[in-house]
């Protein structure tokens, strides 16, 4: 029903989305079943026919009709640009031209699999202070709103002269519990959101936050060598592949997950267009390409080793990542402890010095 639904939409193509993980179980059972000889009309259908909670069977079935009308599998897969990516369709579309469509299918899920897991990886170091601040804040909104209250209405019930850090703590507390500033805080919060993700959705918004994350200390080396990982480890595969270099460098441009780098794509095809080393484009964008990638794929291209040497590079930038947040979550530590540290103890401070100068005049 869900399905049927979803295809009397006249945009179901361009919305349909599948996960990662499901993707990767799709082309490593199409790879199994082609591989053992069943036609691949028939293999579509067999891959997904237990798969009730997504739009898949739906995708395998409108590729089966195309299949039929003469489409090829990489023309039936570009009709949906959101499950399956670029970089994709040519993985299939290499693999209809040479003859090897078993192979490129399971180099297609190695590749989505390693790159899902890497991407895992900044995620989480990403949203780990995060999650770490926003359980901060509302620990401290728990204090202010249900704790301390109560130890104010104490102190001037007792008539007890307020030090200044209680009185701070006195005007941040009836601040709090005023709906009107709630209110304002909500609204301002909401139009900063919004306007912070109208400016991201422009190419030169994700630009400009990228290239202040890269001058974030800790954060700017994970975002550049998860970036560096991702470009080379699909530029590896799509080399190996026998894809064509320049379709090889837009195509890993695009998986890279770097605005940088995408933003000086152009001007990278046109230098490998004109007969430049890929290496002289990269030592000039050392703020993109560390030196020892640019000094790397100077030797392969010298020795025609591309694919072993990008292949080489992805595994050392993400060993890179790992080691990146191993730090990140060393520094983050002691900082988040003593930030929640600074304000229980300034609370508590201010809690007690009107209790001990109340005590000192009995």
């Amino acid at each position: 029903m869900k399905l049927e639904m979803e295809e009397q939409s006249p945009y179901w193509k361009e919305r349909a989305q599948v996960s990662n993980k499901k993707l990767v179980l799709f082309f490593r059972q199409l790879a199994t079943l082609v591989g053992s000889g069943v036609p691949i009309m028939d293999s579509l259908g067999l891959t997904v026919e237990h798969d009730d909670d997504s739009s898949l069977p739906l995708v395998a079935s409108r590729m089966q009709s195309q299949l039929a009308a003469g489409y090829t599998l990489s023309q039936a897969s570009a009709e949906f640009p959101r499950v399956f990516a670029p970089l994709v369709v040519a993985f299939i579309r290499i693999g209809e031209e040479n003859g090897s469509l078993v192979r490129q299918l399971e180099q297609m899920a190695d590749w989505m699999e390693r790159d899902q897991k890497l991407k895992g990886k900044v995620v989480a170091a990403l949203v780990y202070p995060l999650c770490a601040l926003a359980l901060t804040v509302v620990l401290t909104l728990f204090l202010f709103i249900a704790v301390l209250p109560g130890f104010l209405e104490m102190f001037e019930e007792m008539e007890i002269e307020l030090p200044l850090p209680t009185r701070i703590l006195a005007t941040l507390t009836a601040g709090i519990s005023e709906p009107l500033i709630w209110a304002g805080g909500v609204f301002v919060l909401t139009s900063a959101m919004f306007a912070v993700r109208s400016f991201l959705e422009t190419p030169s918004g994700r630009l400009s936050l990228y290239r202040l994350l890269l001058r974030t200390p800790v954060v700017g080396n994970l975002l550049r060598y998860a970036a560096v990982a991702r470009f080379s480890y699909a530029m590896a595969a799509m080399v190996r592949s026998g894809c064509n270099f320049l379709l090889a460098l837009r195509l890993a441009t695009g998986v890279s997950g770097s605005p940088a780098l995408h933003a000086r794509m152009d001007s990278m095809l046109s230098s490998v267009s004109e007969g430049e080393p890929l290496a002289d484009f990269m030592h000039e964008n050392s703020e993109i390409f560390p030196k020892v990638a640019a000094n790397l794929v100077a030797v392969a291209e010298e020795s025609a080793r591309l694919p072993k040497i990008f292949n080489l590079l992805a595994g050392h930038f993400e060993e890179m990542v790992e080691h990146q947040v191993e730090i990140m979550a060393t520094l983050l530590e002691p900082i988040l402890m003593s930030t929640v540290a600074l304000v229980v103890g300034f609370v508590v401070v201010s809690v007690f010095l009107p209790m001990y100068g109340f005590l000192d005049k009995l």
